[in-house]
């Protein structure tokens, strides 16, 4: 991080945002999923919606730059760090509800801070089917909501009747399904928005028949995915009719190495990091995959993951 952005009077009306104890220069790499990044400016934990309304109230007031922060899955950091304020929801809205049964249709509100895998094992218990298809992606609720998580057979998008969330000018909002546009890996937001929670709609079936369905993606992610070793979660979205990872195996990109980071040899759209990677050798990588899949296919790759901070 090359310099402050922060004076000591703006961190001080900070904290006076938020409860919990603020972090500064704190060190990003225990915070996300590919344990790599430089240190965060100032690192804040709201808890409830009068914090985060405050707090982003404050920030947007004093025009300082600002983050959120889920649970680091598919996040990379520059090595420089993130100046100004990195929003954490990892201590923040962790409850599950459900609001509403009608025959077999339920309605749950999940809050952003929920790990998704939490949440899933939450559905196995109930009987709620649905995002079976979810298991083994890494992060939270909120996470998955922003970058619209699935796979092939599904997206989170699809079961989304509310979301709600905190504007970029601090206003507590409900939004509703027809207000919410999802788009393959991505939801249209104005920048700066915190989603609190959502509700969900779901099926309730028996609580085997969710166990077996999960069982299915459980044992496919463990055989094809590197789950033992910090990483990203998928680098690349898939072109139209074509799959990411096998057009980097094709390419003979599997396998490659750059300092600590390496292209997984078990899924060509995995990088992760074998010990002492930097951001620097993850988006040499990239950059280098993207230059040959364009050489050979005239596809140009586009990233799933999120690039954040400064070199």
């Amino acid at each position: 991080m090359t310099h402050s952005t922060l004076s000591e009077n703006l961190k001080a009306k900070i904290v006076q945002c938020v409860a919990e104890p603020a972090l500064f220069n704190e060190s990003l790499l225990s915070w996300t999923t590919i344990h790599i990044g430089g240190p965060a400016e100032m690192m804040v934990f709201p808890k409830s919606r009068d914090e985060f309304e405050k707090l982003i109230a404050t920030l947007r007031e004093c025009k300082i730059p600002y983050i959120i922060l889920g649970a680091g899955s598919n996040i990379l950091v520059r090595d420089g760090g993130i100046q100004g304020v990195v929003i954490s929801m990892n201590k923040a809205l962790a409850t599950i509800e459900v609001k509403k049964t009608e025959g077999d249709r339920v309605s749950i509100e999940v809050g952003s801070g929920v790990m998704i895998s939490k949440f899933l094992d939450y559905c196995a218990f109930e009987g709620f089917s649905g995002l079976e298809c979810l298991w083994g992606i890494p992060g939270s609720i909120g996470g998955g909501l922003f970058m619209n998580a699935g796979t092939r057979e599904g997206e989170i998008g699809d079961f989304v009747c509310q979301l709600n969330i905190i504007s970029r000018e601090g206003k507590y909002r409900e939004l509703f399904k027809d207000e919410i546009e999802y788009h393959y890996r991505s939801i249209k937001l104005p920048r700066g928005t915190v989603i609190l929670s959502a509700l969900l709609e779901l099926k309730k079936t028996d609580p085997e028949e969710v166990r077996r369905k999960q069982k299915k993606f459980i044992d496919h992610r463990v055989e094809t995915q590197p789950l033992k070793w910090p990483n990203l979660g998928s680098i690349f979205k898939n072109p139209p009719k074509k799959y990411a990872g096998q057009l980097i195996e094709e390419a003979g990109l599997k396998d490659i190495r750059v300092g600590g980071a390496r292209v997984s040899p078990m899924h060509g759209n995995f990088i992760i990091n074998e010990g002492g990677a930097t951001a620097k050798d993850v988006l040499t990588l990239v950059g280098l995959i993207k230059d040959k899949v364009k050489e050979k296919y005239q596809i140009n790759l586009e990233t799933e993951i999120k690039v954040l901070g400064e070199d």
